[in-house]
């Protein structure tokens, strides 16, 4: 049996969840080779990180010796987004990413076709069955919500000096301002600094604000991981 591929990718509107924290999903309706249509849900850092993958692998097409060579459509991109209403940027960014989309699966079949394009389209278990919000009484909504509602990036400040280790990733250095614009449960946060975005370890950032975000057993776990992990680093070099 043929591997299925995508023949079309549409952005149609984007979601505002809660679970685990308050965040904004591109919700896109994917039509496969073989007639099934899915609905998938992707965060903007999904598509960031999936763009890294296709840069990497792709070097040439990435125009990387060329630029005016270049195949791979571009994300909207690196903007730092500050304290503004994130809902504003998630409705700005709707349309490029559903030009990207579309642009992606038109590219020759060494990309459309290959293993990273297949596997960011296909469907999740979340895909399946997606977060169920509380129900707030307040009667049927449609399936894709309106950007309604604001949510806020936080401020970070920097412990200690980090260098990226990949390309997804972003430098840190001690004292500067971050905005957090995503906490992945495994670390690692989605930030914005300058004009940069991407990855960087959760230790090595403080709220702004000088609070605690759990109670001082944690924070002070917090504190022991955040050693343990440059003690790692070094050991590394």
């Amino acid at each position: 049996m043929p591997r299925r591929t995508v023949i079309e990718a549409k952005v149609v509107g984007a979601e505002k969840r809660a679970v685990p924290r308050k965040h904004y999903v591109y919700v896109i309706h994917v039509t496969w080779s073989d007639g099934s249509v899915n609905v998938i849900y992707r965060r903007y850092s999904a598509f960031f990180d999936f763009q890294v993958k296709l840069l990497m692998k792709y070097p040439e097409e990435a125009g990387s010796k060329n630029p005016q060579q270049r195949s791979i459509p571009f994300i909207p991109g690196k903007k730092l987004l500050g304290r503004s209403q994130t809902r504003d940027v998630a409705a700005k960014r709707q349309k490029p990413l559903n030009d990207y989309c579309s642009s992606l699966v038109r590219l020759p079949t060494k990309i459309s076709e290959s293993k990273e394009v297949i596997e960011f389209f296909t469907p999740t278990l979340e895909d399946i069955n997606p977060p169920k919000e509380k129900d707030s009484g307040s009667g049927d909504k449609s399936d894709i919500e309106e950007i309604t509602g604001p949510i806020q990036s936080e401020t970070y400040i920097v412990l200690a000096d980090y260098k990226k280790g990949a390309k997804n990733e972003v430098s840190l250095k001690e004292g500067e301002q971050v905005e957090v614009l995503e906490k992945g449960d495994n670390g690692w946060w989605f930030i914005s600094v300058h004009d940069a975005q991407g990855w960087a370890p959760g230790t090595f950032m403080q709220r702004d604000d000088g609070k605690d975000e759990e109670d001082l057993i944690i924070g002070n776990c917090k504190l022991f991981e955040f050693l343990l992990f440059i003690v790692f680093t070094n050991l590394k070099k």
